[in-house]
């Protein structure tokens, strides 16, 4: 039985896999994911973020925190929301499934700080302040 995500309380430190299943699935049918990710890579350049740079914004954020259980550098975010968010390293970026409007910001505040931007999966650019994405 479906119960809405307003009647339940997700524990911030539930793996990723049950926050999706309890999140998106209604009644059997599942919905694809959609990620946004923090890069510094556009068609003209290839910069990665490294893994070094990653942590250390994790170790002078109080709001992230490394949660190990996920791998050693998925991020948990303190900060307020409907639901917990999230951000890993992967390949030269950061990602995130499903982030919320108020992660977004977030995003775009980590991005910043990297010399990056959010990016989302159709290579729309968000750009934070509650300004709408745009194609670049």
């Amino acid at each position: 039985m479906y119960v809405p995500s307003s009647e339940r309380v997700i524990d911030a430190n539930a793996t990723i896999k049950t926050m999706e299943i309890e999140m998106f699935q209604v009644k059997g049918s599942k919905v694809m994911g959609y990620d946004l990710r923090v890069t510094r890579c556009t068609l003209e350049v290839d910069e990665e973020i490294t893994r070094e740079e990653w942590l250390e914004v994790v170790d002078n954020d109080p709001e992230l925190t490394i949660d190990e259980s996920n791998g050693p550098y998925f991020a948990v975010w303190s900060g307020p929301g409907k639901y917990p968010c999230w951000i890993d390293y992967s390949s030269g970026d950061l990602w995130s499934k499903y982030p919320t409007d108020e992660f977004i910001e977030k995003m775009v505040q980590i991005a910043k700080l990297l010399g990056g931007r959010v990016q989302g999966d159709d290579g729309e650019i968000y750009p934070g302040g509650g300004q709408p994405p745009y194609k670049d």
